[in-house]
């Protein structure tokens, strides 16, 4: 079931951009699917342009670890720089939530602190495909996560 909507999603993606009108800058908006390589893990992610240099990025995450179930929600302030014309790197941090149920059905929530780190590029027709890497840690436990994420953005 994941895997179609990851594919159905992909593929109005790709049918937007067929008809899209040509942008050469970034847009205020963005919205996609990333996927991180540490248990394939889908993420649905927002972005929000704030000014010449920073954004706002906004992901949830629904993820299964050992028969739990958990929502990571998290969101990220980001410094963005030009590589080329239409290329760019990105720095932040952020933090977030993760809340779910355990085998033994006790609610959890944990807070998390992140950094990150990328690149993307985006194309003529609204579409945006990057890559970054995201550690992140869970405050008071010994969790740390180095996510590696590689995913597609609609850019409006």
């Amino acid at each position: 079931m994941l895997k179609k909507l990851c594919m159905l999603s992909m593929l109005i993606v790709s049918s937007l951009t067929a008809f899209a009108q040509e942008k050469s800058q970034l847009t205020e908006n963005a919205i996609g699917i990333k996927i991180s390589m540490l248990g394939y893990i889908p993420e649905i992610s927002y972005q929000r342009v704030l000014s010449n240099e920073n954004r706002l990025d906004v992901n949830v995450a629904f993820m299964k670890i050992d028969e739990n179930k958990y929502v990571n929600i998290y969101g990220t302030y980001q410094w963005y720089w030009s590589l080329d014309n239409n290329f760019y790197w990105y720095a932040g941090a952020g933090g977030g939530l993760t809340s779910g149920n355990t085998i033994e059905n006790e609610s959890k929530v944990y807070p998390s602190i992140h950094g990150i780190v990328g690149v993307e590029h985006n194309f003529k027709a609204p579409l945006q495909i990057f890559g970054e890497f995201r550690p992140e840690t869970y405050l008071g436990s010994e969790h740390f996560f180095p996510h590696i994420n590689i995913g597609a953005r609609y850019r409006f």
